[in-house]
């Protein structure tokens, strides 16, 4: 995804045949990328044009945009009259045409309903006399104290008054009616998505006799059974952020479950902060900004590339919704993340800020090469500069108001890479005798002679850098450090306006620009300058129509473009290593090596615009509190890559290596073209009830219905179906899969009950059937990179040869192919909680909650095409499909293989059920998730200086494999023969205890003036700490043995699952002189990051079987971290009334705790007798880790002037 800056000129000339690769396109504009200009922002707004089925109110000409008056409209401004624009020249990466298109789209809708799900709040509450009994009629008003705006409304008939769509701040509430004395409750903060409770005893009087208190909302929830939690203003700007990223706030709340990365080199577009929300996929996760969907094109968090949310000065805070969230919110099953952007107010504030690091002040990784090894260095270099400011204020008073944010980060961050290398002994020339003594990674094989099978192997073997640590000859190392630069830039602007208080509008525009370059084991590859431009854009204007009803109309476009690129090294850039022509250098895998690979996909792009309008009414009806509304959503989704272009080369072990005897040669065939750009619609309606039954219970009663349109590739490219995976013999171009979403009724049911009616006790329940609808990044993604006729795999198993570049002649060729199920059902969830919430003293608040939640159709990756009878059977009266008798420790009714499938399942016609195809990877909807939990919530509000939150979660996630994510794809390839239930096992983002802790304190001030005074007032503390247990993996085994070493199932990885030990066994063949240990639970962990797990519990099935190990059943390294900050703010009057110099120093990861990654799972190479049972020694790097999760301890300084 390079810079790709150039700009060109659309034409309409259409694709062209070619051959059986189905099109490729007419070089119709002067970029030389393929492709390229399908973003180009004439086709956007041709986009807009069939979204609004309606042509646009203006001609195109070059250069010039001619609105064309025809009739009377809204602001027009006088008959016949003509408003030109210039239109400037369009990016093909970056269109700097899409937000000028997008703005005068907006500014034609005005006939087009819009969106839900606003970053607002509700006040609402009781007014009852001293007797207790209620008062009709009683005019409240609710005024902003930043802007001055105001809403009025009157308590019906139960006394109980309403005034919703607030927007977040600090409210004066005034409550009067004659004969009463006037009632004002001051300093009420309102945060999104809160009904905050204020309600006001009035006392018999003159209307002028005023009582003021200063008051708050009460804490506990007596209106709603939603869960969820705020991350309030102070604990965003104030709590110590690693890298300033608010999104990892996320983790604070219950039911929210961290996803550790599982490479240190994710795929592009899925690093960031992942997580689970009570038991959700990981990309069920719904991000707004204003309303602005903000999630990128896999259904992520909106980080960029440098796996950063910046924007901090920027945000006033939001909310994360994790279960039962009410009807205005659809899209997603998993949570609703609710942010709100800062606004200005009727004073002018602002900010300037830098953050520093550098190694000079760090901690040693556990990890980092010796000092001797980095010049004498004590630990590699390190600089991090963070910059930026705010500032805002009135433009006019009590009318208009600004804020505007700009953040930069400029970063060289030395990483380690620690890989297993070849050891120096198994190198040399073409000839060369190598022996088991010089290489002890050739195990029980005496000597090999270098090249005997394949000479073009011998440049492959001597890529290889020489060890940088050979202690352990088995299993040698290599490490080294790249320097990687990093660059971010951040803006976004917000305007306010009051026309009246019935009529209020803004506008926010957010841009954010970031690359960086990484490194790839051995300093071979490097992910060169990929980058990611992340641009947002939102209109919103609310009118009060009465004192019971108000309407909001919402407009926003947002913009997710993503560019990679991969840079061989120069040793490797030539000739000896293209396996296929006019491609880049191809991939090595050898069993017990660390690959040399690039990032897979590079070159690649992948930009996503979202269009979105919506229109939300708000309506007060006695004891009703209606809301109802639509929201619209026009997705465009481009994809531009090149996965599994350049081949790979895969090797069963280090023997076979050497001699240059590959075990299978996989990759696309040179006339491939991965390419497809794909748009569809989203439309919901709902309607929310929130009834009072009586004055202690509200129900929550809501309505959503939300479907989407088939996503529809131009010109048909990259997109096909196989529509009968049963007879098909080719795919059928057009749309990729059916639509199940026609049917997506979501009802949202729940109470409140006010248990003593003085709102510090509330027992509250909810359920939801919720839908993810619009995740289809991934699935359209991995569709284009394998779909026929497009896109042409092939699978060379055991090639007679290997010369470079390949010959793919001989051998036995597979057809696979990746496609959508075409009868692929919708994915939905139900959820479900009862929680208790209590008033404690001290403003604390303490929860106490049972959640829990179901998934249904859940994605996965599945090969429709897997061998069936009698290649593959079941065990029946001990006798497998091998003609022998079964293994002991596998019962009658067991899946097998016959041992022909090693040859006749990739071959064409292939023993499959469908003939004419060898493995049809799916992305299908079939699994389901089992989620239980109980969480515990504290929380105290900030009084006397301390503001506390407290998170326990106990939960147990349950599922049949997931793929919605790279990371997620799990082992579901493993035991595709196998009936669903025996996949059953904890999800990859399970954590059986997550605990979290954040707490902010301003020690007290000392009462003293002067000099002394400044060095001892202000100082205030912040920490955060997070604990949780490991998340599960699976051992596995090379070499596929349940197929005879065939590349079957959803990946084609050659892996399956070991057996477990059940006696003690002694070892033979390459296992001699070693002992097989029973399988124990309570001792399989070993916690030793250089053998996690203890491999000799587990042993080789026997082939035609599966292993008899469980999925995802051990537990990888936990989590523990703290992070702390010590802060000064010194006051200085020339700054203004709130002008402070602050000085911050954050520690994170305060007791430099190592917390490591995964371990390697892969046990055995695979390549034991066929009979299996302890006769093949467990790999060296079984059990290893390589690296850590999180970074060292680290110092940041930092000094903010606050004016």
């Amino acid at each position: 995804m390079g810079s790709g800056h150039q700009s060109s000129r659309i034409s309409e000339k259409p694709l062209r045949p070619n051959g059986k690769s189905g099109f490729v396109p007419v070089q119709s504009c002067n970029s030389p990328k393929t492709f390229e200009c399908l973003t180009d922002c004439v086709h956007f707004r041709k986009a807009i044009t069939r979204f609004l089925a309606r042509p646009l109110p203006f001609n195109l000409d070059k250069g010039k945009m001619r609105r064309v008056e025809t009739g009377s409209r809204t602001n027009k401004k006088k008959s016949g009259e003509e408003i030109t624009m210039t239109i400037r020249t369009c990016s093909n990466a970056y269109p700097r045409g899409f937000f000028t298109t997008a703005l005068v789209t907006i500014l034609v809708l005005s006939t087009v309903t819009l969106f839900a799900q606003l970053p607002t709040g509700t006040i609402l509450g009781v007014v009852k006399d001293n007797s207790g009994a209620v008062i009709p009629g009683v005019t409240v008003t609710v005024r902003n104290t930043a802007t001055g705006a105001a809403r009025t409304a009157s308590t019906a008939e139960d006394g109980v008054y309403l005034v919703p769509a607030l927007l977040v701040g600090t409210y004066d509430i005034t409550a009067e009616l004659s004969g009463f004395s006037t009632s004002v409750s001051r300093g009420v903060r309102l945060e999104v998505a809160q009904e905050a409770v204020v309600n006001f005893t009035l006392q018999v009087g003159a209307a002028a006799q005023a009582v003021e208190v200063v008051a708050n909302a009460a804490q506990v929830e007596t209106t709603t059974s939603s869960l969820g939690g705020v991350v309030n203003e102070n604990k965003v700007s104030e709590l110590p952020l690693n890298g300033r990223n608010f999104i990892d706030l996320t983790l604070l709340q219950t039911g929210v479950a961290w996803q550790p990365e599982s490479s240190g080199t994710p795929p592009a577009g899925t690093g960031g902060t992942k997580f689970s929300s009570n038991g959700a996929p990981i990309s069920s996760n719904n991000y707004m900004l204003d309303g602005a969907q903000i999630s990128n094109i896999f259904g992520q968090s909106p980080t960029s590339i440098v796996g950063t949310t910046l924007g901090l000065a920027g945000i006033r805070e939001f909310k994360v919704i994790t279960n039962t969230f009410s009807a205005e919110y659809g899209l997603t099953m998993g949570s609703q993340v609710v942010l709100v952007s800062k606004g200005g107010a009727n004073q002018f504030h602002g900010e300037l800020f830098e953050y520093l690091r550098n190694s000079a002040m760090d901690a040693r990784n556990y990890f980092d090469p010796a000092p001797s090894a980095i010049g004498g260095k004590r630990l590699p270099p390190f600089k991090r500069n963070n910059f930026g400011g705010a500032f805002g204020g009135p433009i006019k008073t009590d009318k208009t108001f600004f804020w505007a944010t700009y953040e930069g980060l400029r970063q060289r961050n030395s990483i380690t890479t620690v890989s297993n290398d070849l050891g120096a002994g198994c190198h040399g020339s073409l000839g060369v005798v190598i022996t088991n003594t010089a290489c002890p990674q050739l195990g029980a094989t005496s000597s090999v002679v270098l090249g005997s099978v394949s000479p073009a192997v011998v440049p492959l073997i001597n890529a290889y850098p020489l060890p940088t640590d050979s202690s352990n000859p088995l299993n040698p190392i290599h490490k080294f450090t790249f320097t990687a630069p990093a660059a971010e830039d951040y803006f976004q602007g917000r305007v306010d306006h009051n026309f009246s208080n019935a009529n209020t509008f803004f506008g926010r525009y957010t841009f954010d620009d970031a690359s960086r370059t990484g490194p790839r084991p051995f300093d071979l590859w490097k992910d060169d300058n990929w980058g990611t431009r992340n641009q947002s854009l939102t209109l919103s204007e609310s009118r009060v129509f009465s004192p019971t009803l108000l309407n909001t109309v919402r407009l926003s476009a947002s913009r997710q473009a993503l560019t990679t690129t991969a840079t061989p090294a120069p040793s490797i850039n030539n000739s000896n290593f293209v396996f296929i022509p006019g491609r880049l250098p191809g991939q090595i895998t050898v069993s017990g090596l660390t690959n040399i690979i690039g990032d897979t996909c590079s070159p690649s792009k992948e930009p996503q615009n979202i269009m979105t309008a919506s229109d939300d009414v708000n309506q007060s009806r006695g004891r009703h509190s209606l809301k109802f509304g639509t929201l619209i959503n026009y997705y465009q989704m481009h994809f531009l890559l090149d996965c599994g272009n350049k081949g790979i080369a895969a090797f069963s072990n280090v023997a076979n290596f050497l001699r240059g005897a590959p075990i299978s040669l996989t990759g696309r065939t040179g006339d491939s073209v991965q390419a497809g750009f794909f748009t569809f619609k989203t439309f919901g309606f709902y309607v929310q009830d929130d009834y009072r039954a009586s004055s202690r219970l509200t129900l929550n009663l809501g309505l959503r219905y939300e479907f989407r349109t088939d996503p529809i590739a131009r010109h048909n490219q990259g997109s096909a179906a196989l529509r009968n995976m049963l007879t098909d013999k080719d795919a059928t171009i057009g749309i990729p899969t059916q639509n199940p979403s026609y049917r997506n009724v979501s009802p949202r049911v729940g109470f409140a009950w006010d248990v003593q009616g003085n709102g510090k006790t509330s027992v509250r329940g909810g359920f939801a059937i919720v839908y993810d609808l619009a995740q289809f990044g991934l699935p359209l993604a991995n569709t284009v990179t394998g779909v026929p006729p497009f896109v042409y795999q092939f699978v060379i198993s055991n090639p007679p040869s290997f010369t470079v570049p390949w010959n793919t002649q001989g051998g036995v060729l597979s057809r696979n192919a990746i496609f959508t199920e075409w009868d692929s059902k919708q994915p939905r969830m139900t959820q479900y909680n009862l929680s208790v919430q209590r008033q404690l003293p001290a403003e604390m608040v303490v929860t106490l909650a049972y959640t829990g939640s179901r998934g249904y159709d859940i994605p996965t990756k599945w090969d429709e095409n897997f061998p069936q009878a009698p290649v593959q059977d079941t065990v029946k009266n001990r006798i497998g499909c091998d003609g022998g008798v079964a293994p002991a420790n596998v019962p009658d009714g067991a899946p097998c293989l016959a041992p022909i499938v090693a040859t006749c399942a990739n071959a064409i016609p292939s023993c499959r059920p469908n003939s004419a195809w060898g493995t049809l990877l799916m992305q299908t909807n079939r699994s389901k998730i089992w989620y239980d939990s109980l969480q515990v919530g504290l929380d105290k509000r900030l009084a006397k200086g301390l503001q506390v939150q407290s998170s326990y979660t106990l939960s147990k996630g349950l599922d049949l494999s997931q793929g919605a994510t790279g990371d997620a794809t799990d082992f579901n390839h493993l035991d595709e023969g196998l009936p669903f239930y025996s996949m059953k096992g904890r999800t990859l983002y399970d954590a059986r205890h997550i605990y979290r802790f954040n707490a902010l304190y301003h020690i007290p001030n000392l009462k003293s003036s002067g000099m002394l005074g400044k060095l001892t007032n202000g100082w205030w503390m912040g920490t955060l700490v997070a604990l949780q247990s490991g998340s599960p993996f699976t051992p596995t085994i090379g070499g596929n043995r349940s197929t005879y070493g065939a590349a079957v199932g959803a990946s084609s990885t050659s892996v399956d699952r070991p057996d477990l030990v059940i006696a003690t066994t002694p070892g033979t063949g390459t296992a001699t002189g070693l002992t097989f240990v029973p399988f124990d639970p309570t001792k399989v962990i070993t916690g030793n990051p250089k053998q996690w797990f203890n491999p000799m519990m587990f042993m080789s099935p026997r082939q035609g079987y599966f292993g008899t190990a469980p999925r995802n059943f051990l537990d990888g390294p936990g989590l523990q971290n703290v992070d702390f900050s010590m802060n000064k703010d010194t006051r200085f009057a020339a700054l203004g009334e709130q002008g402070a110099l602050q000085f911050r120093a954050e520690v994170f990861n305060l007791f430099n705790h190592p917390n490591f990654a995964q371990p390697n799972t892969q046990v055995f190479v695979g390549t034991g007798v066929a009979a299996g049972g302890a006769v093949e020694a467990p790999l060296a790097s079984a059990g290893q880790i390589l690296r850590t999760r999180t970074r060292s301890r680290q110092i940041q300084l930092a000094l903010k002037i606050v004016f």
